[in-house]
């Protein structure tokens, strides 16, 4: 009995850990979804498809990749012309990292792919989002300051900003004894977003354990910032031009495959290609349906070459399409239309409900599907389908680039129709019902109803590019269900970390007027307004179409409105942001200039976390619009919100140079003063390592370089030193007035104790250069309710770098500082024995040497 009561207990205690193993994982996942939602896994995985066997080999063996591999702090950059084959060459990186370090949790990989056609969301917060998430999931459970940073946003379900995002990713590669960064096609990505990439890049390349591995064309202005790196130029060999072109030759009819007419194909091909991938492809497509032996070998010797070859090739391609029978011609330009005049990229069961509406009719008719099949066959090779992914897109960059400026000539109605099939797919009868009441009702209606999302998220971009009343769109407007419908499908997100219920957190009240204003269709705007509308409803937000309108950055509807003489300039959200401070967040100076031109708008309003329109525009980095506002003179340049943050501060936090200057450039201005956490605007520029900011304030000589924080009672030195901001070290012990050793009054750490602990070599070089720093300090123990933020008493430099796992720190404190490494923490345990009980064997080496 007493056996089966013990089995019976051990059985239930087994439930009950797996319970909560998996009610772990699951916080964990969501966390990670909360990071960012986007799954660069799949993307990778449809890059490496596009792999021939063999190709990629000769990189892999390389002295330069090799040394890249081995060695500490290097970056490659790998660049190359158009098509050459440089984001399969990144997706054999990736893979190649992923096989040799898989047992490997010290090691850190990350990997992006910037894309023409998602520079919408492709923005600096997404990529660094994603490269912290993809980090942080790999870590033995969610790092300490990924878990902080979404505490800090989800009771208020904010987002975290650039900035953050980029502190708590160098804080989480502190954590890894080597990181592996992987960029594909910078240059693809949007330029201002381009830029701050960049600068994080470079951020993240001040630790010695992360290596960087970026791929793009040559252009000078990337190429500058890689001068000092590894320079890998790519041009696709013609064995793996010849290789893809033998794997290709089936699809060209039987009678070409007598003797030796092969290999002049291949031959020349790979001469007119002259290291292009794509060119190489392009030329192969040309040839499929040439019907003689004569008509082949005249293509052949007239295959074009070069970076200019393409658009000749496109317009060869499109006039193939042009020469098939009218049925699949017209399919074609539909395909190609959609995917190039496309918001976002989509997948093929969007598109195929796309072109399988028929304007008038309420429902879809399943019987009206083209195959992706059949789409794809009428293109010439233009499109393709990522099989992962299951997106349906154009075979290349170029390809986009060439049908988006000659738009105009192949399909100039793109926008209008696209417009017309998506409010035609949004008025729907299954949509009369309105909204729907649970997440699994309203996944049931996205599941049966691809393209809702895409249409009601972006009906109102493409009738605006198109600045006309696009057919059933106020009849649309004009029914309250459809409408309401829309606005679920447009602001209920999944992935937006709510968790259960998220479908019916979405704005209710909202009107027709509120969607048009949003959008920017100042024609359909209008319309509504002289059929009679209230020019200023509220939604359950409190917004207007006024402030939508001015979130957005709509001065003509804002103007419209304006204009009516019946809408208030001072309505504020349930946040109590007017559209004053709203525009000035989103950099919308010409809408502030209407705003402010209404004499009416009130300039001291504050919104519920006390932040005024200057602290917005502030925090954001709009200098024009801050120094707009600070002419009117009628804000409190130090006026703090309820956080305790000022407009200097938030600039100075967020990394804004020119807001800080101008900030400076006013006599009023307290560049010392005391925020948010106690911090003052150089303890945040220090600690998220905006060097030219820091020097700034430092040049003022109105600072102290030794203040500390209210909560940790840490000093600017102390935070630049744990998030491994070398310059900014280097710049603040070159005054000669800062403290090198001062201990915070939270765990008694040293500058010296948080760069040792997150292996910032040069920092830790540079602390003991000084010859004021104690060496063998220790930290007192902090606990806490989570585990994972505790911190055991009597460690030492040496043992937080050992244990660590970081042998360059190791060595140095052992070779330079003189460390003691017989210094037991509070648990009894010595430098070495940190180091071997977490599987550092080459730091545990270095103490038996």
């Amino acid at each position: 009995m007493r056996n089966e009561v013990k089995a019976i207990y051990q059985n239930l205690e087994k439930r009950m850990h797996e319970e909560r193993v998996q009610t772990f994982r699951k916080e964990q996942q969501a966390i990670l979804s909360w990071i960012n939602s986007f799954n660069y896994g799949n993307m990778q995985s449809d890059k490496l498809a596009r792999r021939q066997e063999g190709t990629g080999k000769w990189l892999l063996e390389s002295k330069q990749f090799q040394k890249w591999l081995k060695a500490d702090k290097q970056t490659i950059f790998c660049l190359g012309d158009f098509g050459t084959g440089k984001t399969v060459l990144t997706a054999i990186v990736v893979e190649h990292l992923r096989a040799q370090f898989r047992n490997d949790p010290s090691i850190g990989i990350a990997f992006i792919y910037c894309e023409y056609n998602r520079r919408k969301e492709q923005v600096i917060e997404h990529f660094l989002s994603s490269l912290l998430k993809e980090l942080a999931q790999q870590h033995a459970c969610l790092p300490g300051a990924v878990l902080s940073l979404y505490e800090q946003h989800k009771e208020n379900r904010t987002r975290p900003s650039a900035s953050e995002l980029s502190a708590t990713l160098m804080a989480v590669a502190g954590l890894y004894s080597r990181v592996f960064i992987v960029i594909d096609a910078l240059d693809e990505c949007d330029g201002g977003c381009r830029a701050k990439l960049l600068t994080n890049l470079l951020r993240l390349r001040t630790l010695k354990h992360v290596s960087i591995f970026v791929a793009a064309r040559p252009i000078l202005y990337i190429e500058e910032e890689f001068e000092d790196s590894i320079i890998l130029e790519v041009q696709a060999r013609d064995s793996d031009i010849q290789r893809y072109i033998h794997e290709r030759l089936p699809e060209l009819p039987r009678w070409v495959r007598r003797d030796g007419l092969q290999a002049e194909i291949c031959h020349d091909i790979t001469k007119s290609a002259a290291g292009m991938f794509l060119l190489a492809e392009l030329h192969f497509n040309s040839l499929l349906g040439i019907p003689t032996l004569k008509a082949l070998r005249g293509a052949l010797k007239v295959l074009p070459t070069g970076s200019k070859a393409f658009d000749e090739m496109y317009e060869k391609a499109m006039e193939r399409i042009k020469n098939q029978v009218p049925n699949e011609t017209a399919l074609a330009m539909q395909v190609l239309s959609w995917i190039t005049c496309a918001e976002r990229p989509l997948s093929t069961a969007e598109l195929q409900h796309a072109l399988g509406v028929e304007i008038g009719e309420k429902q879809l008719d399943e019987d009206n599907i083209t195959p992706i099949d059949q789409m794809v066959s009428v293109c010439a090779g233009l499109v393709t389908v990522d099989g992962h992914s299951d997106i349906i897109r154009l075979m290349h960059y170029t390809t986009h680039a060439y049908l988006n400026k000659s738009q105009e000539k192949w399909f100039p109605a793109a926008d209008v129709d696209i417009a017309e099939i998506c409010i035609a797919y949004i008025s729907f009868k299954e949509f009369d019902s309105g909204i729907c009441s649970t997440d699994e009702e309203f996944e049931a209606r996205l599941s049966s109803s691809e393209l809702y999302v895409y249409a009601a998220r972006n009906w109102g971009h493409h009738v605006r590019k198109v600045s006309c009343l696009v057919p059933g769109l106020l009849s649309f407007l004009d029914d309250n269900c459809l409408v309401q419908a829309s606005i679920q499908a447009i602001w209920a997100d999944g992935d937006d970390g709510v968790g259960m219920e998220y479908s019916q957190a979405f704005p209710r009240a909202m009107t027709g007027l509120h969607l048009t204003a949003y959008f920017g269709s100042i024609e359909a705007v209008q319309a509504l307004l002289q059929n009679g509308v209230d020019p200023d409803p509220k939604d359950s937000y409190q917004r207007t179409p006024l402030w939508l309108a001015a979130s957005e950055g709509h001065d003509s509807v804002v103007r419209v409105l304006i204009g009516t003489g019946r809408v208030s300039v001072n309505t504020m959200s349930i946040g109590r942001y007017t559209p004053l401070h709203i525009a000035g967040m989103n950099g919308h100076g010409s809408v502030v200039r209407l705003l402010l031109g209404t004499g009416q708008a009130v300039i001291g309003s504050k919104s519920r976390t006390g932040q005024s329109p200057l602290s917005a525009a502030a925090s954001m980095g709009h200098t024009s619009l801050v120094e707009q506002l600070v002419r009117t003179g009628k804000f409190d340049v130090n006026g703090m919100s309820r956080s305790k943050s000022t407009p200097l501060s938030l600039a100075a936090k967020h990394g804004h140079f020119d807001v800080v200057k101008l900030l400076l450039s006013m006599s009023q201005v307290q560049p010392d003063q005391v925020t948010e956490g106690g911090r003052t605007p150089l303890s945040w520029a220090a600690g998220n390592g905006h060097e030219s900011i820091t020097k700034l304030l430092i040049d003022t000589n109105a600072v102290d370089v030794n203040s500390r924080d209210s909560n940790y009672g840490r000093s600017p030195l102390s935070w630049a030193a744990e998030n491994g901001h070398t310059g900014i070290v280097r710049m603040l012990l070159k005054t000669n007035l800062v403290d090198v050793d001062s201990r915070d009054t939270e765990c008694r750490r040293t500058p010296l104790s948080r760069a040792s602990d997150n292996g910032h070599e040069a920092i830790v070089e540079a602390l003991l250069d000084t010859g004021k720093v104690d060496v063998n300090s220790t930290s007192q123990a902090r606990y806490m309710p989570m585990p994972q933020f505790n911190i055991e008493g009597g460690r030492t430099p040496l043992s937080w770098a050992a244990g660590r796992g970081h042998v360059g720190v190791v060595d140095l404190l052992l070779r330079k500082g003189s460390a003691d490494p017989s210094l037991e923490s509070a648990s009894g345990r010595t430098p070495r024995e940190w180091a071997a009980g977490n599987g550092h064997q080459a730091v545990a080496k270095l103490f038996d040497d």
